[in-house]
């Protein structure tokens, strides 16, 4: 039974019989501690000092009696044996006191045969030895039971200071808590509770827990505490929802321990739960952001992977291993460099070191069947919740036939349908090119050769436009055959062709090169089966680093043609 500090209530002793058997030992127990002492404990040393001591005055008086140097009776030194009595009575009880009036009998009965004591010094020896025990025997006892009743006051005091910080901590606990019986019915619920819910404290208690619950939840929340009270086992654990007063669902982490009695009995139920639901909510909104993304990653028309710094593949998409011609797991062993051309390794070891967010890069790749891929790659930094968590995601185009139908239409553009040279645009493109170059050089000079056919009409008019067009394609190629690499040779329109010669040191090496187009037409062209004999005129535009003007070197050329 506990008692509030400070209450100037009687603790029963007498009447308690809990309290009399407590506070009584054995003949056994006392004997057992008679014949063990805590030779450990200080306290027990010092009434062993103590017996020594008076042991020592009562001899001293007795001698100072016999030798008539005193008058005082030396038994009544004695007397002070009831000081150890009382001290190990009081640290050690019955056992103590007893032990203490056993080491002074010790000490004194072997005093009383070897010395002559008169008959008076004899009985009052005597005497005070059996009043000694009894005095031991009962402020033993006594002593005992002030113990017990202090260590059952010091553990009401603890007892009452343990239920208050108890009661402080349920109440003011950041989770809700309820205790129930085993019924069920809510018997007390701390303040997060009651705000968990929206109700009071008044309203809560005496109802049901399972009417707090989300009807969806009960029947499963009802076979997981049986398994508790069934003993099955000794707590519970599982996610459910409560229901608040204004009928919304709160989603919480429910923990259920069950209390015994002495005998083994279940008693009461304490439940605590933690509100889950912006948890859950956020998990959702993530594990929906990551299904979303999933999606669209597993989806993408393009290919798409997960990237490590380092350069391995961490995931790939299935469109990224079309384009390689690999299965996954073959990819993520290559890794990037691996799939890499071997030139355009450099430039991807760069872009695993760049730390810029978004980089847009053409690089080539090897398909699995050894042609070139070009692919335009977008990688995006992607930095974690730890700063030293960084990754890349890359999104793969191909663009190889992209690129190679790019190639042609820039083909198409510049060069002449018909024979594959360069057409005039290219000419006009290249022109002031080599101009800039020859101004930057200097001391070089350049030539324009423009080339036509003579009587190139009559070719078409007699033996159609297809002879025509198979002798245009024929001079073209004869006049590859004595082009420079450095120089440009274009068909520049109908019959006409045009000759850009950059780096002459004279004017007499642009001759050399007229003669030499010339020459190519000296021997016939054989179409269909017929030979055509054909005759061509050159005029030659030769110029400097003056800075001409472009169309006045064409129209020079034109003018010496």
């Amino acid at each position: 039974m506990g008692y509030p500090r400070g209450s100037r209530t009687r603790v029963p002793v007498v009447d308690d019989v809990d309290t009399q058997q407590s506070t009584r030992l054995s003949l056994r127990e006392i004997w057992a501690g008679l014949v063990r002492p805590a030779f450990s404990d200080s306290h027990f040393w010092i009434v062993q000092a103590m017996v020594v001591a008076i042991f020592f005055i009562d001899l001293g008086g007795d001698l100072a009696q016999n030798a008539h140097i005193i008058a005082l009776p030396g038994f009544v030194w004695k007397v002070l044996l009831f000081i150890p009595i009382a001290y190990g009575g009081k640290y050690f009880g019955i056992v103590g006191s007893l032990g203490a009036a056993l080491s002074a009998m010790i000490l004194v009965i072997p005093e009383m045969l070897l010395l002559q004591h008169s008959a008076e010094q004899q009985l009052g020896t005597y005497s005070i030895t059996a009043v000694m025990v009894i005095v031991a025997f009962v402020t033993g006892e006594r002593l005992e039971e002030i113990q017990a009743i202090r260590r059952a006051l010091t553990a009401t005091d603890e007892l009452f200071r343990s239920q208050q910080r108890s009661s402080i901590v349920f109440e003011n606990s950041v989770a809700a808590i309820c205790i129930t019986n085993i019924e069920g019915i809510v018997l007390e619920a701390n303040r997060s509770y009651c705000e968990m819910v929206g109700l009071t404290k008044k309203t809560i208690t005496g109802q049901n827990i399972p009417a707090l619950t989300d009807p969806e939840h009960r029947v499963s929340d009802a076979q997981t505490i049986h398994r508790l009270i069934a003993g099955e086992v000794q707590s519970v654990n599982f996610t459910t929802r409560c229901l608040h007063k204004d009928g919304h669902s709160i989603w919480v982490d429910a923990f259920y321990s069950l209390v015994r009695d002495r005998g083994g009995v279940p008693v009461y139920i304490i439940a605590s739960f933690y509100d889950i639901t912006a948890r859950r909510a956020s998990l959702e909104a993530l594990d929906n952001s990551e299904r979303r993304f999933r999606s669209a990653f597993d989806a993408s028309p393009i290919g798409v992977a997960l990237i490590s710094i380092d350069g391995r593949f961490l995931q790939v998409n299935s469109a990224l291993c079309q384009m390689v011609g690999r299965n996954a797991s073959e990819v993520i062993e290559l890794g990037v460099l691996g799939l890499t051309h071997p030139s355009d390794r450099d430039l991807t070891n760069q872009l695993l070191k760049a730390q810029d967010d978004v980089i847009q890069v053409t690089k080539r790749y090897m398909h699995a069947d050894g042609h070139i891929l070009y692919v335009q790659v977008t990688r995006s930094l992607i930095i974690g919740s730890d700063i030293d968590e960084r990754y890349f995601i890359s999104q793969f185009r191909d663009i190889t036939d992209e690129r190679a139908r790019s190639a042609q239409l820039t083909h198409q553009a510049l060069h002449d349908p018909l024979t594959g040279l360069a057409n005039r645009a290219l000419f006009e493109d290249r022109l002031p090119q080599v101009n800039a170059r020859s101004e930057r050089l200097g001391g070089s000079q350049s030539a324009v050769l423009l080339l036509d056919l003579d009587d190139f009409k009559v070719v078409n008019d007699t033996a159609g436009h297809h002879i025509g067009d198979q002798m245009l394609v024929e001079l073209s190629r004869r006049l590859e055959s004595v082009t420079r690499s450095s120089d440009t040779l274009c068909r520049y329109a109908g019959d006409e062709f045009i000759y850009l010669a950059e780096g002459l040191k004279s004017p007499m090496e642009a001759e050399q090169v007229a003669d030499r187009l010339l020459s190519v037409i000296d021997e016939p062209f054989h179409i269909d089966g017929r030979d055509f004999a054909q005759h061509a005129s050159i005029g030659v535009a030769v110029y400097g680093a003056n800075g001409v003007e472009d169309a006045k070197i064409i129209e020079c050329a034109d003018i010496a043609l």
